[in-house]
């Protein structure tokens, strides 16, 4: 008999979709929220999309003086905060900084990151790291020669509706995946026709999420393949196949549809002996 697992959202599911909250939470040990009394957030500015998280990072302080905000858009006012810059390297150099987060737009991630690492200061990075494989590189090495922790903020693998398929695939508790199907769905963003070279589009800026979750869940394929399909950018519809030897796990990636449709991200996963599907 296939058992069928609903997920359905409760106040907790909401509340930690609308602030992220569970994402702080789930911080390793060494990124213990509690200990850091001085921190920083680089922010990318208008429509960039970074705030939902911050407003989670933000309410775990709400007894310690948190110092805030680096704009990237040199329009915007800047808030009336003591110790604001605009410039990381003054900053780094005035202040003694436990934690940076880096939400900067992703093409200027690197230079940001390495620059707090050298320094031994810890420095959660928003996804995607970066828009190569060599600025990725670089962070990393600059990582390992540091004192200062390093962590890329995938948080869709701290998100209620995706956590708990962890605990299920690694405990096989309803027998051998049959398949999975991981969709992210979204209306054409046309604030940012022109600019996906700066983010790499819907594969860095949509698809990576399913990517890295399905890498986490699963472990890397035998072998994957991918294709795009164009209409407003280089990329607007993307699927990926990874392929665990007779097993195929689908994940799409679209940002081609009409302004009235609703962002969503629903997965379907067949196992043996139940289907789970959100």
């Amino acid at each position: 008999m296939i058992e069928t697992v609903d997920f359905k959202p409760d106040e907790e599911y909401f509340a930690a979709a609308n602030s992220y909250s569970g994402f702080v939470s789930r911080f390793p040990q060494e990124f213990d929220p509690i200990r850091y009394e001085r921190m920083f957030i680089l922010k990318g500015g208008p429509g960039t999309g970074k705030s939902t998280l911050m407003r989670g990072i933000g309410s775990r302080f709400a007894n310690k003086e948190i110092k805030i905000n680096i704009s990237s858009d040199d329009d915007a006012p800047l808030p009336k905060i003591d110790n604001c810059y605009i410039d990381i390297d003054e900053m780094i150099e005035k202040e003694n900084l436990d934690l940076i987060d880096v939400c900067l737009p992703t093409f200027l991630h690197k230079d940001a990151v390495i620059k707090a690492l050298e320094r031994g200061i810890n420095v959660l990075v928003e996804k995607p790291m970066a828009l190569s494989t060599d600025e990725c590189k670089q962070m990393m090495d600059s990582a390992s020669d540091s004192r200062g922790r390093f962590m890329v903020g995938h948080c869709v693998r701290f998100s209620k509706q995706y956590d708990f398929l962890k605990e299920i695939v690694k405990s096989g508790k309803y027998g051998k995946l049959i398949s999975a199907e991981f969709q992210r769905l979204s209306q054409t963003p046309l604030w940012k026709m022109g600019k996906t070279a700066q983010d790499g589009g819907v594969i860095f800026d949509m698809h990576i999420h399913d990517v890295d979750f399905a890498l986490y869940l699963f472990g890397m394929p035998d072998s994957l393949s991918s294709v795009c399909n164009k209409n407003h950018t280089e990329c607007d519809v993307v699927t990926t196949v990874f392929k665990y030897g007779d097993t195929f796990v689908n994940i799409k990636g679209d940002w081609s549809l009409p302004q009235s449709f609703p962002f969503s991200t629903p997965y379907k996963i067949v196992f043996e002996n139940a289907m789970i599907e959100f």
